[in-house]
């Protein structure tokens, strides 16, 4: 047990112990991917509560690829300083910071609609959407059936 509070060496990084965060999907991020303060402030704590190294959620590295919403970005200049500003703040803090990059793929655009309608369900159901648009879906497979065994319907089958 003592040995996850010695330090480590993980490729030249030095880490103060050998307790890290696994990538988590936070959702915490702008609609652009851009990292927030609310983001910024779960790193923080994070690091003052005494992980070593922190994984951020999967972030997306082109546009196409974002996986589902609210996501990290890395896909534009323009987010760059919002990154810096979190890894400085968990650096101040005591901590190291890794980024986990994803791609969502070839059928990302089509999974992401079929997400983004079950999750707009969802919030309809409650009051209200964190949109102002809806998604439309393209695809031409037969209604009432789910989207690839995800168990989500297919956004074209009537409800």
């Amino acid at each position: 047990m003592s040995k996850l509070f010695e330090s480590e060496k993980i490729k030249g990084m030095e880490l103060s112990n050998r307790f890290v965060r696994s990538a988590t999907w936070e959702g915490m991020a702008a609609d652009d991917g851009a990292v927030t303060p609310k983001l910024i402030e779960t790193m923080i704590a994070l690091a003052k509560g005494g992980v070593g190294m922190i994984i951020t959620s999967h972030a997306y590295v082109r546009q196409e690829g974002q996986a589902g919403p609210w996501q990290i970005g890395v896909y534009k200049d323009e987010l760059i300083d919002g990154l810096k500003e979190m890894a400085a703040a968990v650096h101040e803090n005591g901590s190291k910071i890794v980024m986990q990059i994803a791609q969502g793929g070839l059928e990302m655009s089509k999974l992401f609609i079929c997400l983004s309608i079950a999750v707009f369900m969802s919030l309809a159901a409650c009051g209200g959407t964190r949109y102002n648009w809806v998604p439309q879906a393209d695809d031409s497979r037969p209604p009432n059936t789910e989207y690839e065994g995800t168990g989500i319907p297919d956004p074209n089958s009537e409800l």
